[in-house]
């Protein structure tokens, strides 16, 4: 079964790599900024990921309400300590991309 949402939301994707011994460090911040996403009105979506090549490179996909919403999540206590820290945990420069979606489709798959 596929269900289509009409409204209009801001899809953050961030791909970060690592150095390897600030991973810890990196991962407890990550803990504290998705528990405080997740109760966020605006947030619709907030996930990480671990690249299954690399266990030091995360993929960060984020969906929100609005562009103001995502602005409201980067003034958080817990976002401003991720961006705050990040600097120092980066192996290299991140990359993210802020789109506009009009429509997204979601599909159902059965385990």
């Amino acid at each position: 079964m596929s269900t289509t949402e009409p409204d209009t939301s801001v899809l953050l994707t961030v791909a970060v790599t690592i150095r390897s011994p600030r991973r810890q460090q990196f991962l407890d911040s990550v803990r504290e900024l998705i528990r405080s996403a997740r109760q966020e009105p605006g947030v619709l979506g907030y996930r990480v990921s671990t690249d299954l090549d690399d266990e030091h490179t995360f993929v960060f996909v984020e969906r929100y309400r609005s562009t103001e919403a995502l602005e409201a999540h980067l003034a958080t206590p817990a976002c401003q300590a991720y961006l705050t820290g990040l600097p120092t945990w980066l192996a290299e420069p991140a990359q993210a991309r802020v789109e506009q979606a009009a429509r997204i489709d979601l599909i159902d798959v059965a385990p």
